[in-house]
C-alpha cells in the first residue's frame, strides 16, 4: 500500500467534509426503501383481504375470521403469494439499492479525484453500474445460500459455529467488490474477482480496515445511543415520589414517564438514522473508495 491507513482516513475525511452532498444517495435510498415498505404493507393487506383502515380489535377479528374460513389450500396459496410478493419487492429493493450505492461510490470517486462532486455523478454512475452491482449482489447471495445450506447440514452433525464464521469471512473477502465495479469499471464477476485478489494480496490490511469501518464506527454510534438512554433513565429514576402516593397518582406518573421514554426512544432512533445517512454512510463510502484507489494505485 502506497500510503498509510492514517493518510487514507485523513484525506477521506477532508474530501467528505468538502462534499456533504455524497449523503444524498443514501437519503434517496432511505426514502425509496420506506416507500417500498409502504407498498409491501398495502399489497399484503389487499392480498389478505383486509381493509386498510382498521383498529387493532377489528384487525385481530378479521385475521381470525379469515383463518377460520379459509381451507388449507387457500392458506397455502396465500402463503406462497406472500412469499412471491416479498421476493419480488426484495429484488426491486436490491435494484434501487444498487443504483444509489453505485451513485454514491461514483460521487466519492469524483470527489477524491477532482475535489468536488455533484448529483450528476450520482445519476451517471448509478445508471452505468447499477446492473453490474445488482448481479454481483445476486451472485454473492446465491453463493452464501448454497454454501450456507451445506454448512447447516454439517453443523447438524458437528456443533461448530460454521455459519457465523463463513458469513464474516465472505463479508471481508468481498468487501471491496462494489468499489471495484464502480471505480475500476468492471462487470459483476470481474468486480468479485478483483475484491478477492486484493484481499489475498492484502489480507491483514483489508481485515483491519473492515473491522474499523464496520464495527468501530458502528460501536461509536451505538455508544452515543446507549449513553443517551442511560441519561434519560437516570433522569426518570430521579423524579421525586411523595411518601404515600395514591394509586391514581402512581398510574398517572408512570404513564407520563413511559410516554416520555417512548418519545425519547423514537427521537434517538430518528437521530441515529440521520447520523447514519448524513455522516457514517457517506464518510465510510469515501474511506472505502480512497482505500480501494490506493490499493489499486489509482
Amino acid at each position: 500500500m502506497a500510503e498509510g491507513v492514517e493518510n487514507v482516513l485523513r484525506d477521506g475525511y477532508i474530501t467528505w467534509r468538502k462534499n456533504h452532498n455524497i449523503a444524498l444517495p443514501f437519503l434517496f435510498n432511505l426514502i425509496a426503501s420506506f416507500l417500498l415498505l409502504i407498498i409491501f404493507t398495502v399489497l399484503l393487506f389487499l392480498l389478505l383481504g383486509i381493509p386498510l383502515i382498521l383498529n387493532f380489535s377489528e384487525l385481530a377479528s378479521n385475521l381470525s375470521d379469515s383463518a377460520r374460513f379459509m381451507n388449507p389450500a387457500s392458506l397455502l396459496v396465500s402463503f406462497l403469494l406472500i412469499i412471491l410478493l416479498g421476493v419480488v419487492l426484495f429484488f426491486i429493493y436490491l435494484l434501487i439499492n444498487s443504483y444509489f450505492t453505485a451513485g454514491a461510490i461514483g460521487m466519492a470517486k469524483t470527489a477524491l479525484e477532482t475535489g468536488k462532486t455533484s448529483l450528476d455523478d450520482m445519476f451517471s454512475y448509478g445508471r452505468k453500474k447499477f446492473l453490474s452491482l445488482f448481479f454481483a449482489n445476486i451472485l454473492l447471495l446465491i453463493f452464501i445460500i448454497v454454501v450456507g445450506f451445506v454448512l447447516v447440514i454439517i453443523q447438524a452433525f458437528i456443533k461448530v459455529p460454521f455459519i457465523e464464521i463463513f458469513v464474516a469471512i465472505v463479508s471481508i473477502v468481498f468487501a471491496l467488490f462494489p468499489f471495484a465495479i464502480v471505480i475500476s469499471d468492471l462487470g459483476a464477476i470481474g468486480g468479485l474477482k478483483r475484491s478477492y485478489n486484493l484481499f489475498m494480496k492484502n489480507k491483514l490490511l483489508v481485515f483491519l480496515v473492515f473491522v474499523f469501518l464496520k464495527y468501530v464506527v458502528e460501536f461509536i454510534s451505538m455508544g452515543i445511543f446507549l449513553l443517551s438512554m442511560v441519561i434519560l433513565s437516570a433522569g426518570l429514576l430521579s423524579v421525586p415520589i411523595t411518601m404515600s402516593p395514591s394509586v391514581m397518582d402512581l398510574a398517572f406518573m408512570y404513564s407520563g414517564m413511559m410516554i416520555l421514554f417512548l418519545v425519547w426512544l423514537f427521537a434517538l432512533i430518528f437521530i441515529s438514522i440521520i447520523i447514519g445517512v448524513f455522516a457514517i454512510s457517506p464518510l465510510t463510502t469515501v474511506w472505502w473508495s480512497r482505500f480501494y484507489m490506493d490499493l489499486t494505485k489509482k
